[in-house]
């Protein structure tokens, strides 16, 4: 879940930056031969959210890939993009202001991190990840075997 996390950080800001929302979230992962598979799924709603982007692309990654080769890379991208004023439709059964709140705190983290430099405030999550990935949009981001996944 950490590779996602981190790689969801940097689709997150650049979609607020934007003004727009995702409605989808496709992942690309290029196995160890460099034969890429495409994958995507719908988002409940539209989001800006790093959480909901990178739990999003965790569940397309687990459900889809069958570790028959080694991962060389992970690609997440936001797609079918919305402006931020279009209305969307809720629904009863999830927790808007919950969603509301973290989306508030992740812009907090994002103005922190503009004024102070992006090492200022860090992600629990991205601890253990950061100190070994490269920068987020460099060309080759290698993912470790599935045994390394675990944080020692």
């Amino acid at each position: 879940m950490g590779y996602a996390v981190f790689l969801s950080e940097d689709v997150a800001h650049r979609l607020r930056d934007s003004a727009i929302s995702a409605s989808k979230i496709q992942i690309s992962v290029k196995n160890e031969e460099l034969i890429s598979h495409d994958l995507q799924a719908p988002l409940l709603f539209p989001t800006q959210s790093w959480a909901e982007i990178a739990e999003k692309a965790y569940e397309i990654f687990i459900k889809n890939y069958t570790w028959e080769k080694n991962v060389r890379s992970l690609t997440v991208r936001a797609i079918d993009l919305i402006y931020d004023d279009i209305p969307y439709q809720i629904n009863c059964f999830t927790d808007q202001s919950k969603r509301e709140k973290n989306l508030i705190k992740e812009i907090t983290v994002d103005k922190i991190r503009k004024r102070f430099g992006l090492n200022a405030i860090e992600t629990a999550t991205l601890f253990y990840f950061r100190a070994k990935a490269p920068v987020p949009g460099s060309q080759y981001d290698t993912l470790p075997k599935p045994h390394t996944f675990a944080a020692p």
